[in-house]
């Protein structure tokens, strides 16, 4: 009798195994989230890495002037900018050094020169040194003259800035027609007129305007924008130097004092005792002073207002009655004696003193705003960008 095939069946698992098979299914997704987790982490810390990079650090402000900022990325082109023009500067004078054998045989003079370059290049290494504190404060005083004139009203349109820019390159929209200049000569065969030279075209000068947009994109990173606001900055201090200018009042306090100036406080003193002692105070000054440019007028200085004179020198002559003589000042020139011949509360300036006066307006109207609670540096100067 032929047997019966047995039906084989898999055991079903048992509640262990469904336990394990369910804990191990329960690691897998965890280790995928957490997988998944690790990965979203890493493209945010890569994300935010690059926008720090890119787009924060550029933007990020290193001072700002009454809440304006002064940005990072717009310093960095400045310093680069300001480096570029101080390298152009020392390889015009290196090249001026290396044809002074050629052009000058004199040694003195050769001797001379070749010191006066040397000097400047050691100036334009300190430039380089000092560009970045240099850069920040530049860009801190555009900003400060910025809002001034902004609350003046003195404002810069676009074709002025245009204009600037012809003058600067050289070229002249309404130039003068070139005529030609007879030349004498001894050999009436060589007599040729020579024309002036002919003026940039406008054609030349957007083709060198271009060729300059071009070098300062590649080399800075400017835009045309950046580098025509180069000019309006120039044009806006140029304003407010002539609104400050303006301020400027034509008389002041002045006197007319004579000195007599002295290497030693020795020989000074013997000065002072003879003109206390009842001496012509010009009479001694042409005898003993030292000061070559008043000897001869008795020591005379003329009338001059506060801020032409050494601070020493002014602090004693100005408080010095008229008609009296002061103790022995000394300054950085030496020993001093002053006589006040007069004094006037509202002298009219000179010419001389008035441009004085007016030449450093602006400069001391920036010295003051420097220091005003707007103006906050928001990183020291050995920690700014170098690049």
């Amino acid at each position: 009798m032929a047997k019966k095939n047995r039906q084989v069946t898999s055991a079903a698992p048992t509640r262990k195994q469904l336990s394990r098979n369910e804990k191990e299914q329960k690691q897998l997704r965890l280790l995928y989230i957490g997988a998944g987790v690790l990965a979203a982490i890493i493209v945010v810390i890569l994300g935010i890495g690059l926008y720090q990079e890119l787009v924060a650090k550029p933007r990020r402000a290193l001072a700002t002037v009454a809440g304006v900022p002064v940005r990072a990325d717009a310093f960095s082109k400045m310093l680069a900018y300001t480096r570029l023009n101080l390298e152009n500067n020392r390889s015009q004078i290196t090249q001026q050094m290396a044809s002074l054998g050629s052009s000058t045989t004199d040694k003195d003079t050769l001797q001379y020169i070749t010191q006066y370059y040397q000097q400047q290049l050691e100036y334009i290494d300190t430039q380089l040194e000092n560009a970045p504190a240099q850069v920040l404060q530049d860009m801190i005083d555009d900003e400060l003259v910025r809002q001034e004139t902004t609350r003046l009203n003195l404002a810069v349109s676009e074709q002025e800035i245009t204009d600037e820019i012809e003058i600067q390159f050289g070229f002249d929209r309404n130039p003068p027609t070139p005529t030609p200049t007879p030349v004498t000569a001894t050999l009436p065969i060589t007599v040729t007129p020579t024309p002036t030279l002919a003026p940039m075209t406008e054609e030349e000068f957007k083709t060198r305007f271009g060729e300059t947009l071009t070098f300062l994109g590649d080399e800075v990173g400017f835009s045309e924008a950046e580098v025509r606001n180069l000019f309006r900055n120039d044009l806006l201090r140029r304003k407010l130097q002539e609104h400050l200018e303006a301020q400027v009042p034509t008389t002041a306090l002045q006197i007319h004092a004579r000195h007599i100036l002295l290497e030693t406080q020795e020989d000074a003193d013997k000065a002072l005792a003879r003109v206390k002692a009842g001496e012509d105070f010009a009479t001694v000054a042409q005898e003993v002073s030292t000061d070559e440019s008043t000897k001869e007028s008795g020591g005379d200085l003329g009338w001059f207002p506060l801020g032409q004179m050494v601070a020493d020198f002014e602090k004693v002559a100005f408080n010095t009655p008229v008609g009296q003589i002061s103790e022995v000042v000394p300054t950085e020139f030496g020993f001093h004696i002053i006589k006040v011949e007069e004094r006037d509360e509202n002298r009219a300036l000179d010419e001389y003193a008035l441009q004085q006066a007016k030449s450093g307006v602006l400069d001391t109207w920036l010295e003051g705003q420097r220091t005003s609670p707007d103006v906050v540096r928001l990183v020291a100067a050995e920690d700014l960008p170098n690049s």
